[in-house]
């Protein structure tokens, strides 16, 4: 009977052997699987891992160049590289002559209603003193009335510039400003004062006034569009608006000396109010300059010809060459990454074949000499977690920010593992994330 059975048993196919064994194992084998693929994106890939070095390593065998690449730059040198491009392209500006004429319009409009407003305060204070002359006599109710229609004149002008112009007509220094001519106010010629604040301000717009800080203006000129030939200039040949607003201050002073002056008061916070800029940044045109100049910068600064040697054997690898490495690194990264869809399927599943197969090293120990640990998925689970912290932590640290291949985290691996099981799962553990 026992035959019997051993020769039915022996008719049983592969995967009717297997079955009880995948029934039983599933969970280990889904985690065990998805190990090996989450570790296949974080793994160096192609041939770029042979070109994978780090400052005075020194190479058991010489490296030859297996085709003609060009040397990249290193990032300070294409970085100072691209900085000098775009000191080079000038920052270009459009004058506007719109803009100059609509604020000196804004300027003289405002002296206008000042003028208004001091021609009202003057009526206002004369009806006001008839009102108090008059106030017995039989046409009283007449100057009263020319009163308050002066008295609502005075404030609606006074309504009207507070609308239009930031400032507060009874605030310092602009309630004195509108005092002039009045024998308790300033003593001066406003038409005298409107011209010299107008001319302060055409001087700056004929210098130029750039609409942005100077600070922000990388190129060491600009180009001014004012026509059909642009000009173009060193960028300190112009002003900003703070520098333009310091010049005006030096030549209004020039003109009132006297800093307790109402005009140099009054005179300046004009000029802060009305002197806007007329050069206009044209950021869409000087970025497309930009961009194309950028464009224009040599990403690289040499070229090594096919079967040139880079580095001999047992000799240190400097910062040049490890430049030459890492340029021929990407040019095979490059030409890996022309494969067809046959080519990188192969090379994928080539990986996933290497990586299985060392992952399966440790595990097929724990299914072998350490069953009870093994048969518990939970246990295989923190296990395969402790390698794929590991390989994420390596890529990182490696891969991505560039320290050494000494800089590895297998101590804490082995640790870790040594303390939640045993020394020999450590040692094993650790042997095949090495």
């Amino acid at each position: 009977m026992l035959k019997k059975s051993k020769k039915k048993y022996g008719k049983l196919s592969l995967f009717e052997r297997a079955a009880p064994v995948l029934n039983e194992f599933w969970p280990q084998a889904v985690i065990l699987s998805s190990l090996v693929v989450l570790s296949s994106f974080f793994f160096p890939r192609g041939e770029a891992l042979k070109y994978f070095y780090q400052l005075n390593d020194i190479p058991r065998e010489p490296i030859i160049a297996p085709f003609t690449f060009p040397i990249l730059k290193s990032e300070e040198k294409l970085k100072t590289d691209l900085e000098n491009a775009l000191k080079l392209e000038p920052f270009v500006f459009k004058r506007n002559t719109k803009f100059v004429q609509k604020w000196t319009n804004s300027l003289e409009n405002f002296f206008l209603i000042s003028e208004e407003i001091m021609e009202a305060k003057g009526k206002y204070i004369q009806s006001k003193d008839l009102v108090y002359r008059y106030r017995y006599d039989e046409n009283y109710d007449i100057v009263l009335a020319d009163f308050k229609a002066d008295s609502i004149e005075l404030s609606q002008l006074n309504l009207n510039i507070e609308t239009q112009y930031s400032i507060s007509i009874n605030e310092t220094p602009w309630a004195s400003f509108f005092d002039v001519g009045y024998q308790t106010g300033p003593q001066y010629d406003l038409s005298e004062f409107e011209n010299t604040i107008i001319q302060i301000c055409r001087n700056r717009w004929a210098e130029g006034i750039y609409d942005i800080p100077k600070i922000d203006i990388k190129s060491d000129k600009t180009m001014i569009d004012q026509g059909k030939v642009p000009v173009l200039a060193n960028a300190d040949e112009y002003h900003d608006l703070e520098s333009a607003w310091i010049k005006a201050k030096q030549e209004l002073t020039q003109s009132y000396s006297n800093k307790n002056e109402i005009q140099n008061t009054i005179g300046y916070d004009l000029i802060v109010e009305f002197m806007k800029p007329n050069l206009i940044y044209d950021k869409e045109v000087t970025e497309r300059r930009q961009q194309s100049r950028l464009d224009r910068v040599p990403r690289f600064q040499g070229t090594i010809l096919k079967d040139e040697r880079i580095v001999d054997a047992n000799e240190r690898i400097s910062e040049e060459v490890l430049l030459t490495l890492e340029s021929l690194a990407t040019a095979v990264g490059e030409k890996e990454g022309g494969k067809t869809g046959a080519q990188v399927f192969l090379s994928y599943f080539g990986r996933l074949i290497v990586i299985g197969s060392i992952i399966s090293l440790a595990f097929t120990f724990l299914s072998v000499y350490r069953r009870s640990i093994f048969q518990q998925w939970k246990m295989i689970f923190l296990i395969s977690l402790v390698f794929l912290t590991e390989t994420v932590l390596v890529y990182l640290s490696v891969i991505q920010l560039g320290f050494s291949p000494y800089f590895l985290f297998l101590t804490v691996s082995a640790m870790t593992l040594t303390i939640l099981f045993d020394a020999r799962i450590g040692f094993m553990g650790t042997t095949s994330m090495a």
